[in-house]
């Protein structure tokens, strides 16, 4: 959903994919950080890495290690479905505005502006 709401502030296709592209390069971030996983899987870092939603997969690579305490779990699906309503939210809002905006790219002001009207 916040890849296409995104991508519809793009004036053209390339645009849009350029837009939209940022958020694949944030979720490959866990697979850099794999072998740090894998090794020590309650280290702060990778805890961090799984209580953000765009890098919660971290959780994935921990969970087979075992030894993950359950409030890191509870932490982290409470993170993923507070931001899916979230992104649902503003992800209208956002879709909106950049197909009523046709052929113009809506700035970032007026992104925020119609978020905060909303």
């Amino acid at each position: 959903m916040i890849i296409g709401s995104v991508g519809s502030l793009g004036t053209s296709m390339q645009e849009s994919q350029q837009l939209s592209g940022v958020f694949s390069i944030i979720a490959a971030v866990p697979i850099f950080f794999a072998g740090i996983v894998l090794s020590n899987p309650n280290a702060t870092l990778v805890k961090f890495f799984s209580y953000i939603p765009f890098t919660s997969p971290t959780m994935l690579l921990r969970l087979p290690q075992g030894g993950v305490p359950l409030l890191d779990i509870i932490i982290s699906i409470a993170g993923l479905v507070l931001t899916v309503l979230v992104v649902l939210w503003a992800g209208d809002r956002i879709f909106r505005l950049g197909l009523l905006m046709y052929d113009q790219r809506p700035g970032i002001r007026r992104t925020l502006k119609t978020l905060r009207q909303g």
